[in-house]
């Protein structure tokens, strides 16, 4: 049943690889750790341990989000979403008379 497995690979600063991947036909999930292309170890977690580990991440998360939260973050929010609107907006050049489209009356 390789076609209903997901998965998901994490590389930190180091080069060490999180592999995760979900085993149907055996209710696991599985997580390796790889290092220049060698597996150094294995964890069979299941369902349940992976929504504990979902929710301890999700509490990680909203600390670090509490944490950072200062007079400064709106600021950065603003910088944010002025960047973030920038690359969204399409990039317009002017037309030339080349173009074929420039006023013929």
């Amino acid at each position: 049943m390789e076609g209903n497995r997901i998965r998901e690979e994490l590389v930190d600063e180091r080069g060490t690889v999180l592999r995760t991947s979900w085993h149907p036909d055996e209710h696991l999930i599985v997580l390796s750790l790889w290092r220049e292309g060698t597996c150094i170890g294995t964890f069979r977690a299941t369902p349940e341990d992976a929504g504990r580990l979902g929710r301890y991440f999700t509490e990680v998360e909203l600390r670090r989000a509490q944490s950072v939260t200062s007079v400064e973050e709106p600021t950065r929010m603003v910088d944010r979403a002025a960047a973030d609107a920038t690359r969204m907006v399409p990039r317009v050049e002017p037309l030339s008379e080349g173009d074929g489209l420039a006023d013929t009356a």
